[in-house]
């Protein structure tokens, strides 16, 4: 299944996000590297501690490693930065909601973050081509605090865009959100694990769609 957002296909299923700290000590750009001789399909560079400029230098970089291979490129948040670039999209936050259609404008594919049905469906109105819904399952970071499955097929249900499922998500649970309608899994710290840990996701999402 692909869905057309804006004048692209949006024919990922897997949705990468970056976290340096999560690949420390490995360098982030050679986790990224990684990541595309993997052939992960998105890639989302996130790293909202950095400057402005050395986001801008990092996201250079990153641009210039990806010219050879087919993978999705989203900037976090800079959709001012992702336009100048030309990259193919950009994620906001869902206090961002009201430039969805402002980066829409630039020519950017745009996601955007919700955590529950009216953000969703708010950004959904605005334009937004797909959004990550979260956090599914417990996280190291909000270990207490979780949507759950069962929000999730709602959100995906009730909203018209694709829906990826985002928040402790393991190889193990990946069917789970398939079978309650989301259309993807976007994953952070398991993308900054090491090859083999990278590789069983993928040997998952064989089955996905």
């Amino acid at each position: 299944m692909e869905i057309l957002g804006g004048n692209r296909l949006i024919n990922f299923r897997l949705y990468a996000i970056t976290d340096q700290s999560s690949c420390y000590p490995t360098p982030l750009l050679e986790q990224i590297q990684y990541l595309l001789d993997l052939g992960v399909p998105a890639i989302q560079l996130r790293e909202k501690e950095l400057s402005d400029e050395d986001f801008r230098r990092l996201a250079d970089l990153t641009q210039r490693m990806m010219v050879d291979y087919p993978t999705h490129f989203f900037i976090n948040s800079r959709w001012q930065l992702a336009a100048k670039m030309r990259v193919d999209g950009v994620h906001l936050p869902a206090q961002l909601t009201n430039q969805i259609r402002i980066a829409k404008s630039a020519g950017l594919l745009v996601g955007s973050s919700a955590h529950n049905l009216a953000e969703a469906q708010q950004q959904a109105a605005e334009g937004a081509d797909f959004i990550t819904y979260s956090p599914i399952f417990p996280t190291s970071s909000k270990p207490g605090h979780t949507v759950g499955l069962c929000a999730l097929a709602q959100v995906s249900e009730m909203i018209d865009i694709p829906v990826f499922a985002l928040g402790g998500i393991k190889p193990r649970n990946i069917v789970s959100c398939q079978r309650v309608g989301a259309f993807g899994v976007a994953v952070m710290s398991g993308m900054m694990g090491d090859q083999l840990v990278i590789q069983s996701y993928l040997k998952e999402m064989e089955n996905f769609g």
